[in-house]
């Protein structure tokens, strides 16, 4: 896949932060969003000299969620002089700041991580239907905040663009995909809903009650909406993308097996044996039985919220659908076990 530095050489990183942001007025008035900013999170090598301190999210004195050990704003590695990039894509109503335990790993190894809070569909602003539903329109905003990257006088020169990948959890295991070559048939799959209106895949997401009913409303009566979901089936692959990693993938029964069988570049699929919100039957496993280059790492017990950040102890106590795992599966060792399983499969 990728030449990559020493692993030696890698164990001289710490991770740096930086937010970033680019304009997307098309693409953000076609997902019914008041703003037509992107906001994003950059995490890249530092030297091992400059200290990491830890990350929290949550309002001031109330954080939730623990968004790892950074150096915050610290001055970019200058050996080796240009770095893999992995672009990351955060699931169903999260945020690009919950997959910080992946992307400072990545930091930490050698790789710029670049995340975004998908319009719409996060938990930093307002949910639209387009936003929760025009799934396809994720991976252009992952390639629009590529483009920002490589044109930026502080990362652009550091980039490898040889050596571009990514990685995405749950929706955003789709997104990585579509990257790849993966294409939605939403009409086909809103049909099947109607007909199957309990299967997993049908139902309204915990962030967005009511969702269904509220988007075959919107496709009734809003033909520019309507319009979007017919052309589900565009191709939104960036051919600058070598390698993609996903991470409990939904989505899996809307994608079409013929753009599956036609994904020609290395996929690493991890899921949890344990995930019901998500079911691996469906989703990662049949990615992984389509998609020729596919290879998979289960994880043994966990479910599907264990990829999120870890959580704080008032976290686990106000949101344990999130936070609490099961008794046999350690959040933390499980991160950390994916986390070096992404490194090798981007550094091979």
């Amino acid at each position: 896949m990728f030449s990559h530095v020493l692993l030696a050489a890698a164990l001289l990183f710490h991770a740096g932060q930086q937010p970033f942001s680019f304009q997307a007025q098309q693409l953000t008035a076609q997902l019914a969003v008041k703003s037509s900013t992107i906001r994003g999170v950059i995490w890249y090598p530092v030297d091992a000299s400059l200290p990491e301190r830890r990350q929290t999210i949550g309002t001031p004195g109330h954080p939730l969620f623990i968004a790892g050990s950074v150096a915050l704003d610290a001055p970019i590695a200058r050996a080796p002089k240009r770095f893999g990039l992995i672009l990351l894509s955060h699931g169903t109503g999260g945020t690009a700041r919950q997959l910080a335990w992946l992307g400072t790993a990545l930091a930490r190894a050698g790789f710029i991580a670049v995340a975004i809070d998908h319009p719409g569909n996060n938990g930093a602003g307002d949910p639209t239907v387009q936003g929760f539903t025009l799934w396809w329109l994720r991976a252009r905003e992952l390639s629009m905040a590529l483009d920002t990257i490589v044109a930026n006088r502080t990362f652009g020169p550091h980039v490898d663009l040889t050596r571009i990948g990514a990685a995405g959890f749950s929706l955003g295991g789709y997104t990585v995909l579509a990257l790849a070559g993966g294409r939605v048939d939403a009409p086909s799959g809103i049909d099947r809903c109607k007909s199957d209106p309990q299967a997993t895949s049908c139902q309204s997401p915990p962030e967005f009650p009511g969702l269904v009913p509220k988007m075959l409303a919107l496709r009734a009566s809003d033909p520019s909406y309507a319009n979007a979901v017919a052309n589900s089936n565009v191709n939104v692959a960036d051919p600058r993308v070598r390698a993609a990693y996903a991470i409990a993938p939904a989505a899996g029964e809307f994608v079409t097996l013929d753009s599956l069988r036609n994904i020609a570049i290395p996929v690493r699929i991890a899921y949890g044996t344990n995930d019901t919100v998500v079911p691996p039957p469906q989703n990662a496993l049949r990615y992984a039985n389509w998609i020729p280059s596919a290879t998979t790492f289960p994880i043994v017990n966990a479910g599907h919220y264990t990829f999120l950040d870890a959580c704080t102890a008032a976290a686990s106590r106000i949101l344990p659908a999130l936070c609490v795992d099961g008794p046999d599966a350690n959040r933390d060792a499980i991160h950390a076990a994916v986390a070096a399983d992404a490194v090798d499969f981007f550094s091979r």
